[in-house]
């Protein structure tokens, strides 16, 4: 139900942004309708998913941020190969071309369904993604 909420509010949110904040009004409490605890229990949920990544990124050296939500922001060089790299690995996430205007490339990367626990798998992942390529020296 809440990924059909999700695709409507992205097909809304090019209708300009008073249908987009129309839209967040009732999205957020028909998401928060899994947690019994309502609301409080998705933000406390979201928030322990979200520093759950970021730990594990900065445990490894990765940039990133993300002070509120469910997504968290990793500055790359080239987040096609980035993003095809976690894709392989099992994770899927979102390149940030289509989020920005004048910001440097970045991966968002959405924590709402990552588990606390598997936040260091994604983060190995990426760190993997991010070593430059090996170059192997011919005789």
């Amino acid at each position: 139900h809440a990924l059909a909420l999700a695709q409507r509010h992205d097909e809304q949110r090019e209708r300009g942004p008073g249908e987009c904040a129309r839209r967040i009004r009732w999205t957020g409490p028909a998401c928060a309708r899994g947690f019994p605890g309502g609301l409080r229990e998705a933000d406390r949920t979201y928030t322990e998913r979200r520093r759950a990544l970021l730990e594990a990124l900065a445990e490894r050296g990765i940039p990133a941020f993300g002070r509120s939500g469910m997504n968290v922001w990793v500055p790359v060089s080239d987040e096609d190969s980035a993003a095809s790299a976690l894709l392989a690995a099992g994770f899927a996430v979102s390149t940030g071309a289509r989020f920005r205007i004048h910001s440097a490339p970045a991966l968002r990367i959405t924590t709402a369904s990552l588990r606390s626990e598997d936040a260091a798998a994604v983060a190995d992942a990426l760190a993997l993604a991010l070593r430059p390529a090996r170059r192997t020296l011919s005789a």
